[in-house]
This record gives C-alpha cells, sequence and structure tokens, in this order.
C-alpha cells in the first residue's frame, strides 16, 4: 500500500538542548518492537490495565493522565461522527491513538538533523498505523507520536479523518499546544489540549479550537521577544509530504 494515501502529513518539531550524557540512558524503541495499546497481548507493555488508546512504555507521563487521556479519546470516539456508512451505521465516530517514547531508532540511515528525524517519524508512524490496524471502517483514524528526546510531536491523519482535521488545523493547534511540552511535567496536559482541540474540530468547532487562549498569545509573543534556535527549526521542518 502506498503511503501517499496519507497525503500531507504534519510534524511539530521541538528541538531542545539536551545533556549528551541523557542520550546514553534513554530507551530507543524499533518500531517492530513497539507494542499495541489495543492488543489483549501487548497492552500491558503500554503500562495500562486493559486495552487501550495509549501507549506509554517507559511511563514518560503519569499513570493519571494516561487514564484522563484515555477517557478523552475514548469520549471523541462515541461523541463525534466521521462521514462514512460504517460510522453512520454503527454510531461511532474518530479513533484516536497515542504513542509515547522516550527515543525512537532510526529507520532510515542517516544523520541526526532534524530533517533526519522528521523523516524517521514520518516513516515510524506509518508503520505503527499498520502494526496497530489502525485503518478502521474507513480510514477514519489519527496517531499522535511524541518522541521526548528526538524532539518530535507529530500527528497523521488518514484520509477520513484528515477530510474534517485537515492540514491547517493540525498545524495551528500544534503550535498552539507546542509550549507544554518545554516542560517534561507538563507533557501529559499538552497532549490532553491537544487532543481537546482534535475533539472539537472533530464535533464541528474549528473556530473554538483554533482560538488560542490568553496565555498562549502571551507564550507566542514571548517566542517572538525571544527567539530561539529551537523556533528556528520549528519553522523551519514543519512540513513534509510523503511521495512514493
Amino acid at each position: 500500500m502506498s503511503t501517499s494515501a496519507y497525503g500531507m502529513l504534519v510534524v511539530c518539531a521541538l528541538v531542545c538542548v539536551l545533556p549528551a550524557a541523557w542520550s546514553q540512558q534513554v530507551f530507543r524503541w524499533k518500531v517492530q518492537d513497539y507494542p499495541d495499546p489495543f492488543s489483549f497481548d501487548t497492552y500491558t507493555q503500554c503500562g495500562r490495565s486493559n486495552k487501550s488508546n495509549i501507549c506509554d512504555p517507559n511511563t514518560i507521563i503519569a499513570k493519571k493522565e494516561a487514564d484522563e487521556i484515555d477517557s478523552l479519546i475514548w469520549s471523541v470516539y462515541r461523541e463525534s461522527r466521521c462521514d462514512c456508512q460504517s460510522c453512520i451505521r454503527n454510531s461511532h465516530g474518530y479513533v484516536i491513538r497515542v504513542a509515547i517514547m522516550p527515543r525512537m531508532e532510526s529507520i532510515y540511515k542517516h544523520g541526526n538533523t532534524s530533517q533526519d528525524r522528521l523523516k524517521d517519524a514520518q516513516m515510524f508512524s506509518y508503520i505503527l498505523t499498520r502494526n496497530w490496524a489502525m485503518a478502521g471502517s474507513c480510514n477514519e483514524s489519527l496517531l499522535i507520536l511524541y518522541s521526548r528526546y528526538d524532539g518530535i510531536l507529530y500527528t497523521l491523519t488518514l484520509p477520513q479523518a484528515r477530510h474534517v482535521l485537515e492540514d491547517e488545523a493540525v498545524k495551528r493547534i500544534t503550535m498552539q499546544v507546542r509550549p507544554l511540552f518545554d516542560d517534561e511535567t507538563m507533557v501529559g496536559k499538552g497532549l490532553k489540549e491537544m487532543i481537546t482541540k482534535y475533539k472539537m474540530v472533530l464535533m464541528g468547532d474549528r473556530e473554538g479550537a483554533l482560538r488560542p487562549k490568553v496565555s498562549q498569545q502571551r507564550s507566542n509573543n514571548a517566542g517572538r521577544l525571544f527567539p530561539s534556535f529551537a523556533l528556528t527549526l520549528l519553522f523551519t521542518a514543519l512540513w513534509i509530504a510523503v511521495r512514493h
């Protein structure tokens, strides 16, 4: 199956300067080894007590936060309605999965620039959607990948989901929540905020989802006053097109 069916993928690179010693300690996941939270055989490897929508095998966020994210994702599935006959007939909505890890094992053999990591994130996410059988009834799914020490926050939308949650909305929402990922203790909150805004778009409230909060506006203003190397890379490496 060609990845061109997935169209344009949106990625936000959160590139941080990290102590060199950290790279020796974190765990790198190979895509073929990363567990499926929705499988009875592997959900416990994701740190979950039952089938789940979120996989966090290294406990990067607290279990309570993972539970809250899981509940939020289930509410999207119950309350939204994707625009295909199977969704309508079975009264369900969009499917969201979240993959959290310290680092990704490189899929391509190349360097470690921001562009290299983005290419890895692109393919890592695509393979996960295949391994996790995320096509669903009519490609009504999306995957959020967060790789902490690679500095990657990545959203992949399958065609039916992308019809409503289009690239521009994903980009703007990602930019709004990005500052939360600068603080390791706020990653869970950042994911909840992102999924909440995605839910609003999927439920038809695009305008409300894209309206930044006052605190986010202040954060964005601060970023303009004090530009950083990380933000420079963020803007120059924001988009990747899948072409096969």
